[in-house]
């Protein structure tokens, strides 16, 4: 399943998104299996392959994906808890019911990735504003490229997670 973290206060709902056994289609298109729009959503977006409980995520050419603040430049497989971000604005968290269950049996932690707890809490438009704010980042307005634009959505979330790498986190959970 992937479910919607949204940052709207007033959801009182969750919203999920079944995935497919076999190829789950995801883009603006109304034929897709999982319809999104808006924000940097292209026609046909990306494809999750759901195979022998092992899901796989496939971006196509030009494609905004992010799976736990990494851009997703070929085929990544997803995990328990990882977090999706598609088209720069639509965030998820990826949820797998059996390996959920055989993790928390297991009691093992050490398969979460904790260090991206902190995306849970914040839309990808905050991340952004917050890379301003960093300290010794250069906001849009003082830097542009040579060619005299400023940088993209893609180079910001890429420094944004080269930046995050190096900051503590301090996160409670529980399985």
């Amino acid at each position: 399943h992937l479910v919607l973290i949204d940052d709207n206060l007033l959801t009182t709902g969750v919203t999920l998104y079944h995935l497919n056994d076999g190829i789950t289609t995801i883009g603006s298109l109304p034929v897709q299996d999982i319809r999104l729009e808006g924000g940097e959503v292209l026609e046909e977006h990306c494809t999750i392959e759901l195979h022998d409980g092992s899901a796989t995520l496939e971006s196509k050419p030009d494609a905004q994906c992010w799976v736990n603040s990494e851009f997703v430049d070929k085929p990544r497989k997803l995990t328990q808890g990882c977090v999706v971000v598609l088209g720069g604005s639509h965030m998820f968290r990826y949820n797998d019911p059996q390996e959920a269950a055989r993790l928390r049996k297991e009691g093992n932690k050490s398969h979460l990735n904790l260090s991206r707890l902190s995306f849970l809490s914040r839309s990808a438009t905050d991340l952004i504003r917050s890379y301003d704010n960093l300290p010794g980042m250069e906001s849009d307005q003082d830097k542009t490229h040579s060619n005299g634009s400023s940088p993209s959505r893609r180079t910001k979330m890429s420094r944004l997670a080269e930046v995050t790498d190096h900051c503590e986190i301090s996160t409670q959970t529980s399985l």
